[in-house]
């Protein structure tokens, strides 16, 4: 079965559009098929009934309760012999879905991890690359030695901790001043990742806004090759808003940081003027700590202003980010042109080259299906496409080569008459003097949603699984194949259209 994987789209847009999610859109997971025709992730078909027990299909509409779910394991096997991109940033692999989730899934070293000590306020994430000088370096949770008592503290603790270099304590505010930080620290932890959602929630709003706006002008051919790309700067967009929210979160700690020191000086010093019994001893140890405590005010303030010129630094990065996003998507709208029809006459003739190619990538599941050019039924008719299994389908697969027709949106489906009802005709042609081609000829079922007006970009294929024995096709003395090409016809009968 398909493993819940990070987003992933197939390299080959155009053959595989029928295996993306109808909610996520990325592609099919453990992949279920509704009875209106239109295929759901399992996690996402979850998502859909999470708190309802009956929804709406997102693309028609139709009401659907989780009894019309149905496993698909052709779109599931399909699916694993997509190829595929190694999503994460900086990797070059790209292979089959089946040996990214089997094998690469979990050598890649470019998978971005959290820091071990993210449990203690580390947000740092990194590939296994970066990660070790990170650790040694770099993390503020790095445990550290204290160069007199050498106790193991935390970097970022490390100037809280106060001894004497006999190991002995030195202030006695050292501890309700922790609690107050330790306490600050959880409370700001909380709310940036409160934050965190709701700004990751915001920017997948607004990616599937995008994609939705530019898929309904889209009627066939490859989606745009920059999707992406898009998906990959939203992703850093995301990180880069995380990070500014840290940012100010810690900045809000160093402010209650110092502030809470200076109460604690003034407290001190004031207890140090009005005492009774004032003695050089306590007049001493009371210079010390206000002599300390005014190098960590200074040390902090050092780092305040570090912090706020990193953060201005990354929001410029998030502006220049945002304004590539937006010229990639102005791209995207512009480039994409639906493919003209290569016939209105309701006949297609469909040169298959490179025979023996095509079935042994089939039989090693590479690549199963093809898609013909688009046909018309006339030139204000039904848009219609084949697909094509060289190694067979369903009850063909192994055997047979399988043909489908494929009903697609059309320009002028308002006015057509639904459901398709002309008989279909699939003839290969023969290559001799003969011309005697091998014919198989369907009715559509009317009460299939394969033949109903087509709620998306394309309906899903019904035909033929069992359409052409692979012994008559490939046989040496085979009429059909020649210098390993051969040729598919297909007729509408126009009987009852009104042209």
């Amino acid at each position: 079965m398909v493993a819940l994987v990070s987003p992933l789209r197939p390299l080959d847009v155009a053959p595989s559009s029928g295996l993306l999610c109808s909610a996520c859109g990325f592609l099919l997971i453990q992949p279920k098929q509704t009875e209106c025709g239109h295929r759901y992730c399992s996690p996402c078909v979850q998502g859909l009934f999470r708190k309802e027990e009956e929804v709406n299909c997102l693309v028609c509409e139709e009401k659907l309760s989780p009894s019309k779910f149905h496993n698909d394991r052709a779109a599931e096997n399909d699916a694993l012999a997509s190829e595929v991109k190694c999503p994460h940033v900086g990797c070059s692999w790209q292979g089959r879905l089946k040996t990214y989730l089997s094998s690469h899934q979990q050598e890649c070293s470019f998978m971005p991890e959290p820091c071990p000590n993210a449990n203690f306020g580390c947000r740092f994430v990194s590939a296994q690359k970066g990660m070790k000088m990170h650790l040694s370096d770099e993390c503020l949770w790095r445990m550290v030695p204290c160069q007199y008592c050498a106790a193991p503290v935390s970097f970022s603790l490390l100037k809280d901790h106060m001894c004497s270099p006999t190991g002995q304590k030195d202030i006695s505010l050292h501890g309700p001043l922790m609690a107050r930080k330790a306490e600050a620290s959880a409370e700001s932890f909380s709310k940036m990742d409160e934050q965190s959602r709701l700004s990751l929630h915001s920017l997948l709003e607004s990616a599937e806004m995008q994609r939705k706006a530019h898929g309904e002008g889209l009627k066939s051919g490859p989606r745009e090759s920059s999707e992406p790309h898009l998906v990959t700067l939203l992703s850093e967009v995301y990180h880069l808003n995380a990070r500014l929210d840290k940012q100010e979160t810690v900045n809000t700690n160093f402010k209650q940081l110092v502030m809470g020191k200076l109460v604690s000086l003034t407290g001190s010093v004031s207890r140090i003027n009005h005492s009774d019994t004032p003695d050089a001893t306590c007049r001493q140890q009371g210079e010390q700590k206000v002599d300390s405590l005014e190098k960590v005010v200074s040390v902090l303030r050092q780092d305040l202003q570090r912090q706020m010129l990193l953060m201005e630094a990354l929001q410029h990065r998030c502006l220049e980010y945002e304004k590539v996003i937006q010229g990639l998507q102005s791209r995207s709208g512009q480039s994409q042109r639906p493919q003209e029809p290569v016939s209105a006459n309701g006949i297609l003739v469909w040169k298959i080259e490179n025979v023996a190619s095509l079935l042994r990538a089939a039989r090693a599941e590479q690549r199963t299906s093809y898609y013909s050019p688009s046909f018309c039924t006339h030139p204000f008719g039904y848009r219609l496409c084949c697909r094509l299994y060289p190694n067979g389908d369903g009850s063909g697969k192994g055997t047979h080569v399988s043909l489908f027709l494929v009903l697609m949106r059309g320009d002028y489906d308002d006015v057509l008459r639904w459901p398709f009802q002309q008989k279909v005709t699939f003839l290969v042609l023969d290559q001799t003097p003969h011309q005697k081609p091998f014919r198989e000829s369907f009715v559509p079922d009317t009460s299939s949603a394969s033949f109903h007006k087509p709620k998306s970009h394309m309906n899903v294929a019904s035909g033929s699984p069992q359409f052409l024995k692979h012994n008559q096709l490939m046989a040496s003395s085979s009429p059909y194949l020649k210098n390993d090409t051969f040729y598919i016809k297909v007729i509408i009968d126009p009987s009852g259209l009104d042209i």
